[in-house]
């Protein structure tokens, strides 16, 4: 912490303070509201830039212009072009390509993983027990997640789709057997995607590393760094425990972690492994 400190001071003695606020553009988001997948790390990432504004500056967050997919928009970071930062799981390539913030936003929550089926196989999935009764059954999952290749190292048969609301009208024709979601993501899935038709996997929950990181180009040291002292600030304030523990999801979320006691089955996923 000392050493923190002095790094500020050092900052406030040399860091020019913009008099225009400092326009920092992101994804679009989806749909608005506390539940939705995007609003917490729209929050938090508001909560890091506030905190150092004493440094910084003023600024303003406005959306892309579009929606765009996964991969677009890593490319759009990349090159430096239409976004100046994004939140994603953690890849090699992707630390690679981009400056990752050394900050787990959903603090692990992201890799407890709850099974959506459809109701007529609830039986079959009760009887699951280990990761070899798992690999009789396939899972579905975004063709530019992350999610595909922690499940095929792990050899779990799976289909690639494009959208979760089309993956879950896959699921539901029985083109795959499952999909995996976070604690934080099924309840808002189910609700926006599943018709009446599909439910959860009784007392299994599948876990993985899997960090979600806020991540800038790697040239955009300016960015980074307010980030950085950013999300350090509103840890060593509280500021970023309260935020977490506003979210209903994500506290539900811890809960059931803590009083989980039903069939829980761990995947490796080498990224976390080589680290």
């Amino acid at each position: 912490m000392r050493y923190f400190t002095f790094f500020l001071m050092v900052l406030l003695c040399c860091t020019p303070v913009l008099a225009e606020p400092w326009v920092i553009k992101i994804p679009r988001a989806g749909a608005p509201g506390v539940d939705a997948p995007s609003y917490y790390p729209e929050a938090l990432l508001a909560l890091a830039l506030a905190k150092t504004e004493f440094i910084y500056g003023g600024f303003q967050v406005q959306y892309a212009d579009d929606m765009h997919s996964s991969d677009r928009l890593r490319a759009m970071l990349i090159t430096h072009q239409g976004i100046d930062v994004m939140w994603s799981t953690v890849t090699g390539q992707r630390e690679r390509e981009m400056r990752s913030i050394d900050h787990d936003i959903f603090r692990g929550i992201n890799g407890y993983r709850r099974l959506i089926i459809r109701k007529a196989d609830t039986a079959e999935f009760a009887a699951i027990t280990s990761i070899t009764d798992l690999r009789q059954f396939k899972s579905g999952v975004g063709a530019q997640w992350s999610d595909k290749d922690i499940f095929a190292y792990n050899q779990l048969p799976q289909v690639a789709g494009t959208r979760l609301d089309l993956l879950a009208k896959m699921l539901a024709v029985r083109r795959f057997d499952y999909l995996a979601r976070g604690l934080h993501e099924y309840e808002y899935d189910l609700t926006s995607f599943a018709n009446g038709q599909l439910t959860l996997a009784d007392n299994l929950l599948l876990h993985y590393c899997q960090p979600v990181k806020f991540f800038v180009n790697k040239n955009n040291h300016r960015l980074g760094d307010r980030l950085s002292i950013g999300l350090a600030l509103a840890q060593a304030d509280g500021s970023a425990d309260a935020l977490f523990n506003s979210v209903p999801a994500l506290r539900q979320a811890r809960s059931a972690i803590n009083h989980f006691n039903g069939r829980l089955i761990p995947l490796a996923n080498p990224v976390c492994s080589t680290k």
